[in-house]
């Protein structure tokens, strides 16, 4: 099967390869000024199944504590990002100041 990717509003993006899938940024917190809320469809679509969870940073345009407890509520799965509290993922050092988070069916560089 060929990956799929979802592009949702404020950057945040799906990534699945029919057995595994991760979202990046996708859960937003709502009532940011100066972006759209958290749209019903992309929430139900991220507590349709266990994904592991990537947030690049913990603005509120990328990260929403809120939505992500209630992900956590339903499924113990992985969560990594730079200053965010839940995050339970370590990724190994690949030299140069990357850093590589192996995940099933992925590979997630960090720069």
């Amino acid at each position: 099967m060929k990956p799929v990717v979802f592009f949702s509003i404020n950057k945040g993006l799906f990534l699945w390869n029919g057995h595994h899938g991760f979202l990046v940024d996708y859960l937003f917190g709502d009532h940011v000024a100066v972006w759209s809320d958290l749209p019903d469809s992309t929430r139900r679509r991220m507590l349709f199944r266990e994904h592991t969870l990537l947030f690049t940073h913990s603005h509120p345009d990328h990260y929403s504590r809120r939505h992500l407890r209630e992900y956590l509520e339903l499924y113990d799965f992985g969560v990594y990002g730079a200053g965010i509290p839940e995050s339970n993922l370590s990724p190994g050092e690949c030299g140069f100041g990357e850093s590589l988070l192996e995940l099933p069916g992925f590979q997630v560089y960090i720069l």
